[in-house]
């Protein structure tokens, strides 16, 4: 009798905590589809709309693959989406919220909201938008222009993915992971997914099963240079907002750097994932957590999305400035598409490869690190490696090619360039000069 009252009282008190564990119901599969940040999205029949933060400026290229038409958004455009009915581009830069008509691809509003934004995400009546500088998330209405809430939340919030009255955000470098009710107007929870992880700006949601898939690093900052840098790819539980499974994305697949982007096809068995390092993608099986393909796209590629069908994939190669169009039945390239007309002078696009790769054996030992891993966007993650603190680059006063030769070898395990080659002096104007 007492054994069976004590089996009473532990399944009582099991069934108490799945539901303090569980917040709020979240949507059914088919009655909100999710809206999510990127630098790259698609219009409903296939026009292709780029955010280009290498020369501060906005693309719609249209089904025949032409640019129709590019606007200057101002400095570090980031994050770009489409309203849900199709009618307008949002997209955000330094301090400002542009609004872009696609009926006739003329700016309709340009609001100055302030900050760094990063991410932005909307329904047909309001924007929000991360502000990675102030740690915060605002909504701004698309009518007027005016910021009608703030929501204050942990450090250098990037990603957001809305999910009906559900906004996501992730924490560019703590890794961490937060919820935002909009009927209550602040952060709910906030999950840690890892102490050391980095680099979290991308959210892919799976209406279906309720779940998130977010790509990240893990900075092993006391680790030995073979494992320094670990991308993961980590799965969350809506429904109780905790890490369902954490994936090590060498094990699956192969040495990589900056998971940076995934996208899910319409069969929900796989994931693409495109590494911003690797300068290629990888086809992820979720039943076995093992890469079933990948394939090679161009330099530095920061967005991934389908067409609407999901019978071509296309990804932004950012430091190439171009799209890269596949076939998804035989992974074979289609078409490079120019996502703008100014193109990057060669010494900045030689400099911009070297610092974002992990390919080159001259930058890196293992194809784990890269420059960008640790100072993505010239800053700092702010770890100590050993007993160097990451610094930021726009406060270094010169860069001289012994030293930056020291730092690679010494902390990236490559060889090193040559001191007074043309890759050297690329690196170095780049540094100067990156944004």
């Amino acid at each position: 009798m007492i054994q069976r009252i004590m089996t009473i009282i532990i399944l009582f008190t099991l069934i108490t905590v799945a539901q303090a564990q569980r917040l709020y119901d979240i949507p059914a599969p088919f009655a909100e589809t999710p809206s999510t940040s990127g630098t790259m999205t698609l219009t409903r029949l296939g026009r292709i709309i780029s955010s280009n933060p290498f020369v501060h400026r906005l693309s719609i290229i249209g089904l025949d693959r032409t640019i129709e038409a590019e606007f200057d958004i101002g400095q570090n455009p980031r994050g770009v989406v489409i309203t849900p009915d199709n009618l307008r581009v949002l997209a955000v830069s330094d301090g400002t919220l542009t609004i872009i008509s696609l009926q006739d691809n003329t700016v309709s509003a340009s609001y100055r909201i302030g900050g760094e934004p990063y991410g932005v995400v909307a329904n047909n009546e309001t924007a929000y938008v991360s502000l990675r500088d102030s740690d915060e998330v605002i909504a701004v209405n698309l009518e007027s222009g005016r910021i009608t809430e703030r929501f204050p939340t942990p450090a250098n919030p990037t990603a957001l993915a809305l999910w009906g009255d559900f906004l996501y955000v992730t924490h560019f470098w703590t890794g961490e992971f937060s919820l935002i009710y909009l009927p209550i107007g602040e952060v709910v929870r906030t999950i840690q997914l890892h102490p050391q992880a980095t680099l979290a700006q991308s959210i892919e949601i799976d209406p279906i099963s309720g779940r998130a898939f977010l790509p990240m690093t893990i900075a092993n900052t006391t680790g030995r240079l073979a494992n320094r840098l670990i991308p993961m790819l980590y799965v969350v539980d809506l429904e109780n907002l905790q890490v369902e499974e954490s994936i090590n994305l060498v094990v699956a697949d192969r040495p990589v750097n900056m998971p940076f982007a995934v996208v899910q096809p319409s069969n929900r068995s796989r994931l693409y994932i495109a590494y911003a390092g690797s300068n290629d993608v990888t086809v992820l099986n979720l039943d076995t957590g093992i890469a079933a393909n990948h394939f090679d796209s161009g330099a530095n590629p920061r967005a991934i999305r389908f067409n609407s069908n999901f019978t071509r994939l296309y990804v932004q190669d950012a430091v190439d400035g171009t799209i890269s169009q596949f076939d998804t039945n035989f992974f074979g390239l289609d078409d490079q598409i120019p996502a703008y007309t100014e193109s990057l002078d060669a010494q900045t696009q030689i400099g911009a490869r070297l610092f974002h790769t992990a390919t080159d054996p001259r930058i890196t030992a293992n194809r784990l690190l890269s420059c960008a891993s640790c100072h993505f966007n010239n800053l700092s993650d702010g770890r100590t490696w050993g007993v160097v603190e990451t610094p930021n680059l726009a406060e270094i006063q010169s860069f001289d090619a012994a030293t930056i030769n020291a730092h690679i070898q010494t902390v990236q395990g490559g060889r090193g360039l040559s001191l007074k080659g043309v890759d050297m002096v690329a690196l170095i104007r780049y540094l100067q000069n990156a944004d």
